[in-house]
């Protein structure tokens, strides 16, 4: 009695796992595909308001509180550059300055040299 054992080939049982394998991928690929549509989507929106700022259109109004706060850190901006320009004046003048003492120091010098010569005649 001797009994024989079938066999599967190796082969028949392969299918489905490629079936699923590729049922897998191709939900991958939608599910990436959907996101990619929504990130283009967010870029053309961002693109569109974008143009509509540059056309000098604003997308909404400023509070009335921005507005003031604004006002006084532009009148802030403009006295700090009077300040500046002020300040660059001012080292200007003191290079000049500086300048014209190192000029009569060596004048001084110079007269104080000849005048020791002289005394010492």
């Amino acid at each position: 009695m001797t009994a024989r054992v079938r066999r599967r080939p190796r082969g028949q049982g392969r299918g489905t796992l490629v079936l699923i394998a590729a049922l897998l991928v191709t939900s991958a690929l939608i599910r990436l595909g959907g996101g990619a549509g929504q990130a283009v989507a967010r870029v053309s929106d961002e693109m569109t308001q974008a143009a509509a700022l540059a056309d000098g259109e604003q997308a909404c109004e400023r509070p009335a509180d921005l507005q003031v706060m604004l006002t006084a850190l532009q009148e802030r901006e403009a006295r700090l550059d009077a300040r500046e320009v002020a300040l660059s004046d001012r080292m200007q003048a003191l290079r000049i300055a500086d300048a014209e003492i190192t000029r009569k120091l060596a004048v001084l010098e110079t007269a104080e040299t000849e005048l020791r010569a002289t005394l010492e005649i």
